[in-house]
């Protein structure tokens, strides 16, 4: 994802009188807009994977930069989480708040921030190993494999019956 400099520094508002004034948006502000904007950002991925893809969950891990304590910047993990199908469905997209709604997932990150460390700080992500697997299956790499094959292949038939019938 972009860094915080995709969120404006100011705020415009209109006064009464009709003029625009315009002030620099304050810090906690400015964090609860980059929040949203990441945990917005997690939501439209596993969406569109999930509407790309018959898969029933999706890990995604926002990368941004991040400055550490003794300035240094680096593009680091901030944000890690699992959504499934079923979440999505639930989900009101017209209505729903990205941050709280992260919440509700199985998800690490550190959204606390302050004047020293920013809005985010550096996590471990969540890996496919951590995420539990449903009784009987198998993380074991050939399993992966084939499971990736009958994938693409009912993929190949499908746009195959799509491409037959146009």
């Amino acid at each position: 994802m972009n860094d915080a400099s995709v969120i404006p520094a100011e705020v415009k508002t209109l006064s009464a009188s009709g003029k625009l004034s315009v002030k620099a948006m304050p810090r906690q502000q400015f964090h609860e807009v980059y929040q949203d904007y990441i945990c917005g950002g997690v939501l439209r991925v596993a969406r569109e994977m999930c509407a790309l893809l018959p898969v029933e969950e999706v890990l995604v891990t926002v990368l941004t930069t991040v400055v550490d304590s003794v300035g240094r910047s680096a593009e680091r993990p901030v944000l890690s989480a699992v959504v499934t199908r079923s979440a999505l469905e639930d989900m009101n997209f017209e209505r729903l708040d990205p941050s709280d709604t992260i919440e509700t997932l199985a998800f690490c990150g550190d959204f606390k921030a302050s004047r020293k460390t920013g809005a985010f700080q550096s996590i471990v992500p969540i890996k496919y190993e951590h995420v539990a697997l449903a009784p009987g299956e198998s993380a074991d790499m050939s399993a992966l494999i084939r499971q990736a094959v009958n994938l693409r292949n009912d993929l190949k038939e499908r746009l195959n019956q799509v491409h037959g019938a146009s």
